[in-house]
């Protein structure tokens, strides 16, 4: 569903151990790595985000049980190109990644006219949803903010099929609905829940 957003599904394991997933392009000499989850006897799965268009990254997972760390396969995943009718707006980087900039936080979410989107500090996007844009009229909404765990957290409208004698959207900003990486819907209410 997104070119720059990959799936990896951890064999099943016991608490307490914890699996995490590192990745880097082939290039790299540093892994990023995905937060630990606990296991529960099943499967683990994550999203891995962070990457950027047209390149092919190392994946590895580890299996943390006390002091021991038991790595996985080193897997392959390539990620795509971003779609044409994707318009993310042209940017110029005016400081790289270079002291005093933190490097604990090293994306910059961004949210223009339609699509948001995700840079790393060196301007280069590694990702963007389609599901939380403005893109489409008949469902027009807002990122707000990421959430703890890899989530993100933002509106929509109502379609137009709601708003009686509306050719577009409703301009309600109804729905408050939380995406996964690749911009299913995870949980959502709505301000008349709310309310009540």
């Amino acid at each position: 569903q997104n070119p720059l957003v990959g799936f990896y599904s951890a064999p099943p394991c016991t608490a307490p151990a914890q699996v995490r997933v590192r990745f880097k392009s082939t290039s790299a000499t540093v892994w990023q790595a995905t937060p630990y989850q606990v296991c529960d006897g099943l499967s683990l799965n994550f999203f891995i985000a962070g990457m950027t268009a047209n390149t092919t990254y190392q994946m590895q997972q580890d299996l943390y049980r006390g002091p021991f760390d038991t790595p996985g396969p080193v897997l392959t995943f390539a990620t795509g190109a971003i779609p044409s009718d994707v318009p993310i707006p042209a940017r110029t980087t005016q400081v790289g990644p270079v002291a005093p900039t933190s490097m604990s936080y090293p994306f910059i979410l961004q949210m223009p006219d339609k699509y948001p989107f995700a840079t790393d500090l060196a301007g280069n996007v590694v990702w963007y949803s389609a599901a939380i844009s403005n893109a489409n009229p008949n469902e027009q909404g807002g990122l707000f903010r990421n959430v703890q765990g890899g989530t993100l957290l933002g509106v929509q409208d109502d379609p137009n099929d709601h708003c009686p004698g509306s050719t577009s959207y409703c301009g309600d900003h109804q729905f408050l609905r939380e995406w996964d990486l690749a911009g299913n819907v995870v949980r959502e209410t709505n301000w008349t829940i709310l309310n009540k």
